[in-house]
């Protein structure tokens, strides 16, 4: 019985540690590019736009393993990040993805197209 509690407590404090790691939705628009917990993961991907197609709303980002095509949908929240201004970050919209801005995208699911958010660096005013 003593076995069973203890096992119960361990498996219910990793899963308390987890969901610390990941960080919650509401605070992730004021983590600065490049600072959010799982980049080395590969939950995230970084890198300079390259290329924008306004007519599907997606974007080719170059980063260290090379190219990836991300599609911006409805659903995708967009920020930009401020902060080498000293500034607060802001919401964005897809027309802040502009070719030779550096961004960090969190992909929806496995499938590394469909962003479930997008910061951009803005660096100047």
């Amino acid at each position: 019985m003593t076995k069973v509690v203890l096992q119960s407590v361990l498996i219910m404090l990793g899963l308390t540690f987890i969901g610390s790691v990941y960080g919650h939705p509401a605070t992730e628009r004021y983590i600065p590019i490049g600072y959010w917990v799982s980049v080395a993961d590969g939950y995230t991907y970084m890198g300079e736009i390259k290329s924008h197609d306004a007519a599907v709303q997606s974007m080719t980002v170059e980063g260290s393993s090379g190219y990836k095509t991300v599609a911006i949908t409805k659903q995708t929240k967009v920020w930009l990040d401020r902060s080498k201004l000293k500034l607060t970050n802001l919401k964005g919209s897809y027309s802040d993805c502009r070719e030779g801005r550096t961004v960090e995208v969190k992909f929806k699911d496995d499938s590394d197209t469909e962003a479930e958010w997008v910061k951009v660096r803005i660096t100047t005013r």
